[in-house]
């Protein structure tokens, strides 16, 4: 049984501002340090679908994230295996005047998902809301000035 967390967070910044943040995977040990702690691209800039990415995060070995779908600057998804499991994490934006509709989702599928889910529910969902709440920092600081 594949599960599902997200997470959504209003951002005071315009929908483009949000996307060049999202596509900067390279920041992201800068917006969630505690959910990543570093990044590598194996391919070239900007990100497109097949790049794929080594993400190290705190207690876990390095994994390679792989694009699967980029429709800017709107929709950003990769995702990458833990053993059995696999992980995809989507990125949606949706802008209402002048402002972002931040939402990140995490699917876990493959065979106890459903247990790992539950038994790591609470940490993810954290995850997830650290990293919305760097986004709006950083996207935030720079529509101010």
């Amino acid at each position: 049984r594949a599960m599902e967390f997200s997470h959504s967070q209003w951002i005071n910044a315009p929908l483009e501002q949000v996307w060049a943040v999202t596509l900067d995977v390279d920041r992201l040990p800068d917006l969630s340090p505690t959910t990543v702690v570093e990044v590598q691209r194996l391919d070239g800039a900007p990100l497109e679908v097949g790049h794929q990415v080594r993400i190290k995060q705190p207690r876990q070995p390095a994994r390679v994230w792989t694009v699967l779908e980029v429709v800017a600057p709107r929709r950003f998804v990769w995702a990458t295996s833990a053993g059995p499991w696999m992980m995809v994490a989507i990125h949606d934006l949706l802008e209402d005047d002048g402002r972002t509709l931040n939402t990140l989702v995490l699917d876990l599928s493959g065979p106890g998902s459903g247990l790992i889910g539950t038994l790591a529910g609470r940490s993810i969902h954290r995850a997830l809301v650290n990293e919305n709440a760097g986004f709006k920092r950083v996207c935030e600081n720079a529509a101010r000035t």
